[in-house]
């Protein structure tokens, strides 16, 4: 199931070593290009008291106890990560993300271009199955199943919230900064620090390297990759 990205309790950090599995709660890791997290507190402080971060969005609050980290201090984000719900609808897709522990995403996308935000942007989202990548990304999930494809209205607002958070924290346009779920390396296939897989989406799914812990294939193959960055402004 292409959402459930967050590493289970069951597999617990090992203490000090850096890179720890997936999605749990891990130590902290060296920093990566981009802006700096040093105005971080001022940003969770507004989300944190119900304001979203991005004009577009509407705020719908998730807990953060058991699905993510309340700070990324010392960590830029450089990274866009892009998921799929798994979900036909935006009521499913929400629940998904306020109850379900064990994982979490900064925003979501609906079908008609609707967005919502669930934690700060400086707030750690358990997203990717891979702790180095999510203390340095922002997760956007988006409505809907592998098996179809995405409505202009997704691809646009997604291409706008993620242009504007391009901008904001001085992220490349390229799909080395922007990538699917699919491309996340597997930490415990791979050394802490590898790079996205960067072939094609068909191939990324294949290889069992990728994906995060848990081998996602989100967004999945109908995802138009070439379109959806020439929708970026």
């Amino acid at each position: 199931m292409a959402f459930l990205f967050a590493h289970p309790g069951a597999l617990a950090r090992v203490a000090g070593v850096v890179g720890a599995l997936a999605c749990s709660r891990g130590p902290a890791l060296s920093g990566a290009s981009g802006a700096a997290s040093s105005s971080a507190a001022t940003r969770v402080g507004a989300s944190a008291a119900g304001q979203p971060e991005y004009a577009d969005a509407e705020w719908i609050g998730a807990d953060c106890d058991g699905k993510c980290d309340t700070t990324r201090v010392g960590h830029a984000i450089d990274t866009i990560v892009i998921h799929a719900t798994e979900y036909a609808d935006w009521q499913h897709s929400v629940d998904e993300l306020l109850f379900a522990k064990g994982k979490s995403v900064h925003y979501l996308v609906g079908r008609d271009g609707r967005i919502a935000q669930f934690l700060p942007e400086g707030y750690v989202a358990w997203h990717a199955g891979n702790y180095p990548m999510n203390v340095r990304s922002i997760g956007i999930e988006h409505v809907g199943l592998l098996s179809d494809g995405f409505p202009e209205p997704e691809y646009q607002a997604s291409a706008r919230l993620v242009r504007h958070l391009l901008d904001k924290y001085g992220i490349r346009k390229d799909r080395i900064h922007i990538i699917g779920h699919d491309q996340v390396p597997d930490p415990s296939a791979l050394a802490e620090g590898a790079p996205p897989c960067l072939e094609a989406p068909a191939a990324c799914e294949a290889d069992d390297r990728y994906g995060g812990i848990h081998h996602h294939h989100d967004p999945g193959l109908f995802w138009t990759w070439d379109e959806y960055l020439a929708r970026i402004p």
